[in-house]
């Protein structure tokens, strides 16, 4: 292999390593505490819910928003975030994992429908963002 091919196979490869760190990045999302209206603007809104007691499914609603538009696909996540009702620690996604999924009804309303791996009882805390 010539030296030229060479320099330009390595320069696809540092290339190709930078595309991944940069994906890497972008995939780690970063959870604000702002006003549950801003998270249509690309940024996570932090909100906690309680679930009730003894439940493995079921749904809830996020209300009192504005400017959303309907049908809008919604990705809603557990968090790590203290629960003060539970001793504030952050084990509780390690404990219960819940997945979540959401879509927007109304221009201020979604609909969180959640699954737990068991049943699951109390407040957890969550973040949602909208789609654009």
């Amino acid at each position: 292999m010539s030296r030229r091919k060479f320099r330009e196979d390595k320069s696809k490869f540092y290339g190709t390593k930078q595309v991944i760190q940069d994906l890497n990045q972008a995939a780690h999302a970063t959870v604000h505490d702002l006003d549950p209206s801003v998270a249509s603007q690309g940024v996570y809104a932090k909100f906690t819910k309680d679930l009730g007691v003894g439940f493995s499914t079921g749904s809830f609603d996020i209300t009192g928003l504005s400017g959303l538009l309907a049908n809008k696909v919604v990705n809603v996540i557990q968090t790590a975030e203290p629960i003060t009702s539970k001793g504030s620690a952050r084990d509780e996604i390690a404990m219960d994992t819940i997945s979540l999924s959401g879509y927007v009804v109304d221009s201020a309303t979604i609909r969180v429908y959640w699954r737990a791996s068991a049943i699951v009882s109390g407040t957890y805390a969550f973040a949602y963002i909208v789609s654009n």
